[in-house]
């Protein structure tokens, strides 16, 4: 995203609580869609893209062809976090040469946390997940590169 992109969603109205105010699900979907992308903003331009703790590459030992990627956090060029909360193992296969390790931003759809009564409705959450690849070409689409 360029800089000039990123200045046109800089979001500048929020929603006003008042008394009566109808909190419907799309009123509530902007009050914390403000929220969110004033955070992207926050930890682009205050800190940028990049690894911010942990996610160490460490080879297999004895060598073989997976990595592991130890838990970290990292910001994309779009602004999202990007936590990996347990060590991951990534299987390289038969790929070969200068190759890059890409770390993405993923969501899941809006799914049911399963913890309520089921005669009452269910909140849909949606999950903050993260994709791994090995590319020997950095992609156009954002990542963080481990």
């Amino acid at each position: 995203m360029t800089t000039d992109e990123l200045w046109q969603e800089f979001p500048i109205k929020r929603i006003e609580p008042v008394d009566g105010l109808a909190v419907t699900a799309a009123v509530w979907k902007e009050a914390h869609d403000y929220h969110r992308q004033q955070q992207r903003f926050h930890l682009l331009l205050s800190h940028g893209p990049g690894i911010v703790a942990g996610l160490n590459v460490v080879a297999s030992d004895p060598p073989d062809s997976t990595l592991y990627i130890l838990p970290g956090m990292a910001v994309d060029p779009n602004g999202e976090t990007i936590v990996v909360t347990q060590p991951v193992a990534y299987d390289v296969g038969s790929a070969y040469g200068f190759l890059y390790l890409l770390l993405s931003y993923e969501q899941s759809r809006p799914r049911a946390g399963g913890s309520r009564d089921a005669q009452e409705p269910e909140p849909l959450y949606i999950h903050a997940e993260f994709g791994i690849e090995v590319r020997p070409t950095l992609p156009d689409t954002p990542c963080v590169e481990l």
